[in-house]
């Protein structure tokens, strides 16, 4: 178990070979389904003087120019085919601008970034900086920010480009007038945030949370970089709502929707090193819509796999459940079902779907009715699968309500393990959206309960950005090794992060035991 002292690790200035990212000499491993990656090997922080050496945008081959919009507008410097964000930043005394665009492929992959240098009466403006990715190889999403980083009254601009590859790599460019990349950072499974006198960043190397702080003094750059430990992250990509199977000797994990895929999956061998998969579940039902599908889940059953999972039904307006099949864990799921398997629309919708098989063999689901809108408060339920997984059979029982100061506004996440003679219900609870997102527990009698909340007004989990990494956790499901160990799969806010559409909840996994009826959460992360 990794330490959780904070350590001083250096205080100096920053050198050329900062972060330096490159591929393993290997040959790429080939994995199941034919996905194939690279690993990338990371050396460490150095304290050498600051450079902005492997810089993401250069300068263009040939110099060219981009009318100026007459709205001013991101839409009026987008491309066909794209998307966009921009930013500006009045950078000079006399008004004159530094412009950023990063535009986005809406059908496939596909990024183009560049700065552009506006004075201020110009009817064009010119550009200084470009990088472009134009069949989506290296980089998944650029974004950017504005802030006075260096503290002389005029402004930076901080480009974050989030590298593809197994360890999620985010590389940083901050760019200063005229138009040149003062700095640039590369942070593993991390983020940065460029505020007023200060870039930070965050990342996960070898079980470590690691914070480097960048301020400008005495003419110079300098660093402070301090170690927390402990990091609990395994996968760097926004992964919500995370549900991990053992199938074999192999992990899969599933996640609420994200970019074009319905069902984001990713498989490892190890639950630490992931790599991604074509989406499980290509196509929707003809009776659901497209971008509200959200918490999967997968239960094993003789002759394939059931996923579950929460999506929109077109006709009410209301998140429900469905399930579809496939032969194999990583799918791709076929969805055959004309309606939703559990829409509970006189309490505000079903979400949150989670199997579980009891001692017996008998597999059962449970799930969280929404209860907002309508005086009912959200609550968690349970109710037998049939042998194949694909309908449900008797009575939902009420297992638990939202009751509890820290729990408002509302419980969802309901996962639940058998230890010995008792049942341990898991669940998240808060506001998802930020930091304040925590989870509870309740030992319950039986699988249609009756649950009994935890002894006093404290979840279990809470917030924990200083020493895990770890910002509202939720999502909770569990995992058993090929050891016997059991580990809690959950999500959590990068640090700075907090909210979308900048944010993302990364998977964590760390270890659950129990001791004296109580669960016992440890501090590590799966491997060595």
């Amino acid at each position: 178990m990794c330490a959780l002292a904070l350590v001083l690790v250096s205080c100096a200035t920053l050198g050329p070979n900062a972060r330096v990212v490159e591929r393993d000499s290997g040959s790429a491993t080939v994995l199941p389904d034919g996905v194939s990656a690279a690993p990338f090997l990371i050396r460490p922080l150095s304290g050498a003087p600051v450079s902005a050496d492997g810089a993401i945008v250069e300068p263009p081959a040939a110099s060219r120019s981009r009318p100026r919009p007459a709205d001013e507008s991101c839409a009026g410097l987008t491309d066909p085919g794209y998307t966009s964000r921009c930013g500006i930043t009045r950078a000079a005394p006399d008004g004159d601008a530094l412009i950023w665009l990063a535009q986005l492929r809406t059908e496939g992959r596909g990024v183009r970034v560049e700065v552009f240098r506006a004075s201020a009466a110009a009817a064009r403006l010119d550009v200084v900086l470009e990088a472009f990715d134009e069949e989506g190889l290296r980089f998944d999403d650029v974004r950017g920010s504005v802030a006075d980083v260096n503290g002389d009254g005029t402004d930076e601009i901080a480009l974050s480009f989030y590298r593809r590859g197994a360890q999620q790599v985010l590389a940083v460019d901050l760019v200063q007038w005229p138009g040149q990349v003062a700095i640039h950072r590369e942070y593993v499974q991390g983020s940065a945030r460029a505020a007023a006198g200060a870039l930070e960043g965050w990342e996960a190397v070898g079980g470590s949370l690691v914070h480097e702080r960048i301020t400008f003094a005495d003419g110079a750059w300098q660093q402070k970089v301090t170690s927390t430990g402990a990091v609990t992250a395994v996968h760097g990509q926004d992964f919500a709502d995370p549900f991990v199977l053992r199938a074999a000797n192999r992990y899969y994990g599933y996640s609420t929707n994200r970019g074009a895929s319905n069902v984001p999956v990713v498989t490892s061998t190890d639950l630490r090193t992931w790599y991604s998969l074509p989406d499980a579940l290509p196509r929707l039902p003809a009776w659901s819509t497209r971008g509200r599908v959200w918490a999967p889940s997968v239960l094993a059953r003789p002759g394939g796999y059931v996923l579950f999972y929460t999506t929109r039904e077109a006709a009410s307006g209301l998140q429900c459940l469905s399930r579809g099949f496939s032969a194999s864990p990583g799918g791709p799921f076929v969805d055959d079902s004309t309606g939703p398997l559990v829409c509970q629309q006189g309490v505000g919708g079903s979400i949150d779907p989670s199997p579980f098989v009891d001692r017996d063999g008998t597999p059962h689901l449970l799930w969280k009715s929404e209860g907002w809108g309508n005086g009912e408060a959200a609550r968690l339920w349970s109710q037998p699968l049939s042998p194949d997984g694909l309908n449900l059979v008797g009575s939902p029982a009420d297992l638990l309500a939202q009751d509890r100061a820290w729990e408002a506004p509302t419980i969802e996440g309901p996962a639940m393990v058998r230890d010995g003679e008792r049942l341990y219900l898991f669940y998240s609870a808060g506001r998802w959206q930020n930091t304040t997102y925590a989870v509870g527990w309740a030992s319950c009698e039986s699988v249609a309960g009756p649950c009994t909340k935890a002894d006093g007004d404290a979840p279990l989990m809470a917030s924990a950005l200083d020493r895990t990494g770890a910002g509202g956790p939720g999502g909770t499901e569990l995992v058993v090794d090929g050891t016997g160990q059991r580990w809690l799969a959950y999500h959590a806010w990068v640090p700075y992060e907090g909210g979308y559409p900048a944010g993302r909840r990364m998977l964590h996994v760390t270890p659950l035991r129990f001791e004296d009826g109580v669960p016992v959460l440890g501090a590590d992360r799966p491997g060595p």
